[in-house]
């Protein structure tokens, strides 16, 4: 018995988990008579049967289609011909079969009804498959799966029902187009990432043809990172893409994602377990002092379960602590059903990740949910599923938010969702162009027209950027449309590298209305497009600094150009001196004049800085009972802190501390033993020292 080893372009493989396996996986064939043929019919059918069992789709194919040619009334072997076809993605021959089966008794098999008509959605036959859900749902009742295929259903239904809306009257503004072949070849093509305007890394097996290898031969057909560049307005692949030294054994890689500040690139590889499983693993590559990548190493086991997949990175940034946080897809326990997105934010004192949790039900459904694409600069998810309604298959929705709050989930529409697969969506950092992938008809194939996900760009539709004005002459009642192009602002500047930018727009109520995060390059220069006649705010947040904002107003005829660049200083080590709090003689009551100062020296800072644990001292002179002092100073600061706490702070972030008299700054008496007014009233102050950050270890105590 020959053993081979199929490549095969499965795109939605949901036992051997599509996105887990990078959308590619290596299938055991076993050539038991000869593709397709064998000496009888039944040892077609067992071969047929045998290949469903390993998750060959392709040769299942070969082997029953002949098969159920010759013998027509063979139900169960058609029903295995119709799954062979779904997960191979042949929609069109699906729907065939399962309607034959249907056709056959449909009172006895009204289960294939409802895979007919999720083929008929995935062909675009909307009408047709609404139709059959509602009929499915309305007759199957009373079978150990009713529940849960019927909730399944009346989702399918819905996006049969919304379909022709979002394509017929709220399409997406966009122009769609696959790249060029030198890109998309006849397997499937995945992951884009931009690293650049004009540049991008995907990855890709490099063949056209239907590839069978021998077992033990992969190496000369393994997935791998490609990089292209966008020359005369087209994208051109530029070779292979070898910066980051990948580990060499012969594995699948894929499913690149770089860390926000570029010093960190985390991409897939899988491989088989010991129970013979394909399981995948996030790996991470780091650049070294002189900006060369160092060699990838695996990621813990919190984040790579030795049983359960890890796949698909995407790495942001929190708002809130500026912390690094990764998403990803697996298949580990106590997720909602089947492939769940999760996250997990770093450590930098240990340097690894904290165990990841589940994104929560806005994101992730009974079904799967897979390629997370997190864009910073408006705090959005974008990810694919199947378990929400939508156009196909996997459909594309976002939701804003971070970790565990969002949103609620939204369909991106059409035309960038289709009645196919459409997954792993990215942008640029223009926010307005970018690239998905699709298995939509007119790409490249090996097989049939819906075999393979090839990538596609998307941008702003020339047609749709200028915006039509209705102006009415009330004298004649005429209509007339004037087309209006508002003149563009942008603001530039610079500040550190890698700092994190917010921008937002003040309304006329003074109300702040958040537009868009960015992340300063490695120079610490910026770039925002701004709106005529609007005020905005850009606050700038970096770790181990304090956050600053600016305040900039654009005016009817503001220049095309605003500079401006934001300062800032770092968090400091030392206690900070609150001037002027002031308290009455052998008192902890803060006077009016000393609540002034809080407001004005620390409340900001404190509301600016949310992530921040401040430590609230108070200082006495040497006057009186040791004792007296420390008990008394510890109720100055307990009176700050009292006072902060009723502005709204949160009572984790702030520590009371008084040492009395124990740490003066100046001589309570002059060197001749006399009084030292002016060092004494020095010693008698309250202060303020950043000890921590929520979540973290203490880092600082004085």
């Amino acid at each position: 018995m020959n053993k081979f080893l199929l490549i095969n372009n499965l795109g939605l493989n949901k036992i051997l988990f599509y996105g887990a396996t990078l959308v590619f996986c290596l299938f055991l064939h076993l050539n038991l008579a000869g593709q397709g043929e064998g000496k009888n019919t039944g040892q077609q059918k067992s071969n047929g049967i045998g290949a469903i069992a390993q998750g060959d789709w392709y040769s299942a194919i070969e082997y029953l289609e002949p098969y159920c040619q010759r013998k027509e009334n063979d139900i169960e072997s058609l029903r295995y011909l119709g799954e062979a076809f779904r997960y191979a993605r042949n929609y069109e021959k699906a729907e065939q079969v399962y309607q034959k089966i249907f056709d056959a008794d449909k009172i006895k098999n009204l289960k294939d009804l409802y895979y007919l008509a999720t083929m008929q959605k995935q062909n675009g036959k909307y009408e047709e498959a609404a139709k059959n859900f509602k009929y499915f749902r309305k007759k199957y009742r009373g079978q150990k799966d009713s529940k849960q295929i019927n909730k399944k259903a009346r989702i399918l239904m819905e996006g049969c029902e919304m379909a022709p809306k979002w394509i017929d009257t709220i399409p997406q503004p966009l122009r769609i187009e696959r790249l060029d072949n030198s890109i998309n070849h006849a397997h499937i093509e995945f992951s884009p990432l931009p690293v650049e305007e004009d540049k991008m890394i995907y990855a890709s097996l490099l063949t056209d043809e239907a590839v069978r290898v021998k077992e033990g031969d992969s190496l000369k057909f393994q997935r791998k990172f490609y990089t292209a560049e966008k020359t005369g307005g087209k994208w051109k692949s530029n070779g292979e893409w070898n910066e980051v030294p990948f580990i060499a054994n012969g594995l699948d890689v894929g499913n690149g994602s770089f860390s926000p500040d570029g010093k960190r690139f985390y991409f897939t590889q899988c491989e088989k377990n010991w129970k013979n499983q394909m399981i995948c693993s996030i790996y991470k590559s780091e650049k070294g002092a002189n900006d060369e990548w160092m060699e990838a190493e695996k990621l813990a086991k919190n984040i790579n379960s030795p049983n359960f997949t890890s796949t698909q990175p995407s790495v942001a940034i929190e708002s809130f602590k500026n912390r690094e946080v990764l998403y990803f897809v697996s298949n580990r326990p106590e997720g909602k059903g089947g492939l769940d997105i999760w996250y997990a934010v770093y450590n930098e004192k240990t340097k690894e990740f904290y165990d990841p949790k589940n994104a929560g039900f806005k994101i992730n459904t009974a079904a799967d949910e897979m390629t997370p694409f997190y864009d910073l600069a408006t705090e959005t998810l974008y990810f694919s599923t199947d378990g929400r309604p939508g156009l196909g298959g996997l459909d594309i929705y976002k939701a804003q938010g971070s970790k565990l709050k969002w949103e609620v989930a939204e369909n991106i529409g059409y035309p960038t969702n289709s009645s196919a697969d459409d997954l792993y969506y990215v942008l640029n950092t223009d926010g307005e162009t970018g690239f998905f992938t699709s298995n939509r008809p007119g790409g490249a194939s090996f097989s049939h027209p819906t075999c393979c996900d090839d990538i596609y760009s998307f941008e702003p539709d020339p047609d749709w950027e200028e915006k039509e004005i209705l102006v009415v002459d009330k004298e004649d009642l005429i209509e007339q449309k004037e087309i209006v192009k508002p003149r563009s602002t942008k603001l530039v500047g610079e500040t550190l590298p890698y700092t994190m930018l917010s921008l937002s727009k003040i309304g006329s109520d003074g109300q702040k209305i958040f537009v868009r995060n960015f992340y300063t390059k490695d120079n610490g220069s910026f770039e925002f497009k701004l709106d005529q006649l609007t005020d905005y705010e850009v606050t700038a947040k970096k770790e181990n600094y304090l956050s600053n904002k600016i305040k900039v107003s654009v005016e009817e005829n503001a220049p095309e150009i605003i500079n401006r660049n934001i300062e800032l200083n770092p968090i400091p080590k030392e206690p900070v001196i609150i001037p002027n709090i002031y308290y009455e003689f052998d008192k902890s009551v803060l006077t009016d004049t000393a609540m002034m100062e809080i407001d004005e020296k620390l409340l900001n800072l404190i509301i600016e800085n949310p992530a921040l644990i401040i430590q609230i001292s108070s200082h006495t002179d040497s006057k009186g009972n040791e004792v007296y002092n420390e008990k008394l100073s510890q109720r100055r600061a307990e009176s700050v802190v009292k006072y902060l706490r009723a502005k709204g702070v949160d009572p984790q972030r702030l520590k009371a501390k008084g040492y009395g008299e124990s740490k003066p700054i100046a001589e309570n008496k002059k060197s001749d033993g006399s009084d030292n007014p002016e060092g004494r009233q020095k010693n008698r102050r309250t202060e303020f020292l950043i000890i921590g950050t929520l979540d973290n270890e203490i880092i600082y105590e004085k």
